[in-house]
């Protein structure tokens, strides 16, 4: 089985992704890319993804990118192959920014790519999460993006229909794939325990109204 790092955010399609290679390769560790000097994730806070890597029990890294941007990913991804991983698992689903994948150009030359949503269908990827009993809560929505914000709702089957009706309508992607939201994972395959957050409250931006916390503590 070849080392592999997962890329890591915490929301569904990293954790979904994670699940799609678990039992074919071995994940030495989940892997999250930050800015340095750093600056604060308002979907995906570092301390929940400490909190999910310790649930899973696999190592987190977090990987620091200083200086021009694109050397700093091929600066960081030459020293995960340096510390023996031999592929990158991404949780991408589309193009971005123009990019057929920015991941897989950075790491053209240094180490293999995997792509396990690549291009998936957004309605079946919805419904995967309820059938892998993933317990998922969207911590970050674009205002323009909803009438009534979805920040801090479970994504139960009123929710997966609510997004599956819009998927294509006016560009919107049910997946978040144009940014329209983010999400975090409280439960999933492979977790020691459910994850709790505490002191939960909805903090609005010019742009954004995204769920903040005080804490977040496994519930047993």
């Amino acid at each position: 089985m070849q080392n592999a790092a997962v890329m890591w955010t915490g929301g569904k399609d990293s954790c979904l992704a994670l699940l799609d290679v678990v039992e074919r390769m071995n994940v030495t560790r989940l892997v999250t890319f930050a800015p340095d000097p750093p600056r604060p994730f308002l979907a995906h806070p570092l301390e929940t993804m400490a909190a999910q890597a310790a649930a899973l029990g696999i190592e987190h890294t977090i990987a620091r990118l200083a200086g021009p941007l694109l050397e700093a990913y091929e600066r960081a991804i030459d020293a995960l192959v340096d510390e023996g991983v031999e592929v990158l698992v991404t949780g991408d689903m589309d193009r971005v920014a123009g990019h057929d994948n920015w991941i897989e150009e950075r790491a053209r030359g240094l180490v293999e790519v995997e792509r396990p949503l690549w291009h998936a269908d957004r309605i079946g990827v919805l419904r995967r999460l309820s059938k892998l009993g993933l317990d998922v809560v969207c911590t970050l929505a674009r205002k323009d993006a909803f009438e009534e914000s979805i920040v801090g709702r479970r994504f139960d089957a009123a929710l997966i229909e609510e997004l599956t009706a819009r998927h294509g309508v006016d560009g919107f992607d049910a997946c978040g794939e144009n940014g329209e939201y983010h999400t975090c994972v409280l439960d999933a395959p492979g977790f020691a325990a459910p994850l709790r957050l505490e002191g939960t409250r909805l903090v609005e931006t010019d742009e954004f109204l995204h769920l903040a916390f005080d804490g977040v503590e496994a519930t047993r």
